[in-house]
């Protein structure tokens, strides 16, 4: 029986004869395989407190914030931080 480090290198091997793309589908496959599956309760628990503020928006009941005035008071307040 291989060792696991003699098949990694023999996979990673034939890996690189492959083209780009090939690769990059490759590559993205691993990587995705090292995600944790996602919590059921976790992913019900989002879509619902998504579904909420969706709900807000569209009620009036709460109001956007543009990019410029959220990217604004992070920098001031990282500043503020920053001269402590």
């Amino acid at each position: 029986m291989p060792s696991p480090v003699k098949s990694a290198r023999s996979v990673f091997s034939s890996a690189l004869s492959l083209k780009q793309k090939q690769r990059a589908e490759l590559a993205l496959r691993l990587l995705g395989s090292l995600e944790p599956q996602p919590d059921p309760k976790a992913e019900a628990a989002w879509t619902k407190e998504i579904e909420r503020r969706a709900q807000e928006l569209d009620d009036g009941k709460t109001k956007t914030v543009s990019w410029s005035k959220v990217d604004a008071e992070l920098g001031r307040r990282l500043r503020q931080i920053r001269n402590r």
